[in-house]
């Protein structure tokens, strides 16, 4: 991709990442990636996503008292997440694979379909510590095949009854091992590298202008409805990264 076009698609990409964060308050490494991943490798995509979600996921994580006490209850999740991504990360970082976009697709789709589920999951505690290096490997083998943090982290933290201070300090410190266990993958590969972790580090600035005027904006719009219509765009654009990797695959197929 021409340099011109890189910045322009990087600047359009993290302002809008950035209004959807600052409004519903999450979703800026999923539409970052998912629409990156449009026009280059979701490797590269997810390169790009790494510093900003250093930066956010330290704040987020540092923003409490707890921590110690987090990372005391939720070590072996941590554990897991490194593990997996170690084990998969030949996945994403196969250039001329299919795989990783196909995968991509299909994890936002199903982050979409989870995020307008209603109810939300609850977990008896005497599983937690069965079930945490488990959804720990799951979330470093998914994020190593796609670049999604997410799945299935997310609905496990929310089901082990966190408190809600405990709840943003364990998701800040799970995404930050997550980003630092990525960006080993993508330095190891050599995809992380000098010239993308400047490009990354100056998508800080149209994410940073984007959340701000998201919550600037926040109270004047409905955050259901914005959250609704981001959940249809972000299913609207796992099916084209599912579909444009199927064709792309099909003469191979053949």
């Amino acid at each position: 991709m021409e340099p011109f076009a890189l910045v322009a698609l990087v600047v359009a990409t993290f302002l809008l990442a950035g209004l959807v964060k600052g409004v519903v308050g999450m979703g800026l490494p999923p539409v970052a990636i998912g629409i990156m991943a449009l026009a280059m490798p979701p490797a590269q995509a997810a390169a790009l996503v790494l510093v900003p979600a250093f930066v956010t996921n330290i704040w987020q994580m540092m923003s409490g008292e707890r921590l110690i006490t987090v990372v005391k209850r939720l070590w072996t999740l941590q554990l897991g997440i490194c593990i997996g991504a170690w084990l998969c990360g030949d996945i994403l970082t196969t250039q001329t694979s299919k795989i990783p976009s196909l995968l991509l697709g299909l994890m936002l789709m199903l982050y979409a379909v989870y995020g307008a589920a209603s109810a939300t999951p609850r977990m008896p505690a005497r599983y937690e510590p069965y079930l945490s290096p488990i959804v720990g490997l799951m979330t470093g083998a998914i994020m190593a095949a796609t670049g999604l943090m997410a799945i299935p982290l997310v609905p496990y933290l929310q089901a082990i009854n966190l408190e809600k201070e405990n709840l943003l300090q364990a998701l800040g410190l799970s995404f930050f091992i997550s980003a630092v266990a990525l960006g080993t993958v993508l330095t190891s590969a050599n995809i992380f590298r000098g010239d993308t972790a400047l490009m990354s580090a100056f998508a800080l600035l149209p994410a940073a202008v984007g959340m701000a005027v998201g919550r600037r904006y926040v109270s004047r719009i409905s955050a259901a409805t914005f959250k609704r219509w981001f959940l249809i765009a972000m299913f609207l654009i796992g099916c084209a990264s599912a579909i444009q990797a199927l064709r792309s695959a099909q003469p191979v197929l053949n």
